[in-house]
């Protein structure tokens, strides 16, 4: 439950105002664990969904499995590269 509107109104926004973000993963975080939220969250426009109580284990493993490879680099490799915007820098002892 956000302020002024929840997870599933703001996904419907994002995708019916920003039409260029319609690849745009959008992954739904809630405390709504039953057993069809996940369908529900589905089929309302959402990519992905984690129930919590949420783990970083499975957020970054959510996270890596919907960005693109190109987007992903190992923290041992770019501690002396420069780095690019809008990457996710992965630890091994994270996974």
């Amino acid at each position: 439950m956000m302020p002024e509107m929840d997870g599933i109104e703001a996904a419907h926004i994002i995708k019916q105002r920003f039409p260029s973000y319609a690849d745009v993963p959008i992954i739904a975080l809630t405390a709504n664990a039953a057993v069809d939220a996940r369908e529900m969250f589905l089929r309302e426009g959402m990519s992905d969904f984690i129930a919590k109580p949420i783990s970083l284990r499975t957020i970054t493993n959510k996270i890596r499995q919907w960005l693109p490879a190109e987007k992903i680099i190992p923290a041992s490799k770019s501690e002396n590269a420069a780095q690019p915007q809008h990457i996710l820098l992965i630890y091994p002892n994270l996974i």
